[in-house]
């Protein structure tokens, strides 16, 4: 935007975690869901990060 701020897109849980006086959440009516996955440097990769993911794999999807 020309004056400086910005628009995204964020699922609405950002509103109760990541609150902040100066951004404004406003909805959006869209009946789509958000889709978050593991991102990680395979160069980094380590038994913590193998365990990690195992156990998000064990545990499932869920809808928030």
């Amino acid at each position: 935007m020309a004056d400086g701020g910005m628009v995204t897109l964020t699922g609405a849980h950002a509103t109760r975690y990541n609150a902040r006086p100066d951004i404004v959440y406003l909805p959006f009516d869209e009946e789509r869901s958000l889709r978050w996955g593991l991102v990680w440097r395979t160069e980094v990769e380590n038994d913590l990060i193998r365990g990690l993911v195992e156990t998000v794999w064990s545990v499932g999807t869920a809808r928030l």
